[in-house]
């Protein structure tokens, strides 16, 4: 969904092309955190990816990553509202 969202809206948002792949691994990871709490599984993902040792990011891709996985509830449920 975050890669759909970044066709529609980032270009027109002047984001760089690079950050897709990174939205994308968010996308990916963001249900990591249900595996400590079912409730607040975004925060838990979040915290998740920050410390984990993802090798082949910098800490700054790492945090692109990391809010991406942690924002994806709100994304998909505003998405949803939408529709």
């Amino acid at each position: 969904m975050s890669a759909r969202h970044f066709r529609r809206d980032g270009a027109n948002a002047g984001l760089p092309e690079c950050l897709r792949e990174l939205l994308e691994f968010g996308g990916l990871l963001h249900n990591i955190g249900r595996a400590i709490d079912h409730q607040r599984d975004n925060r838990h993902s979040y915290y998740l990816i920050k410390n984990a040792e993802l090798f082949g990011f910098d800490a700054d891709e790492i945090e692109v990553i990391a809010q991406a996985a942690r924002g994806y509830r709100n994304q998909a449920a505003n998405s949803m509202r939408r529709i």
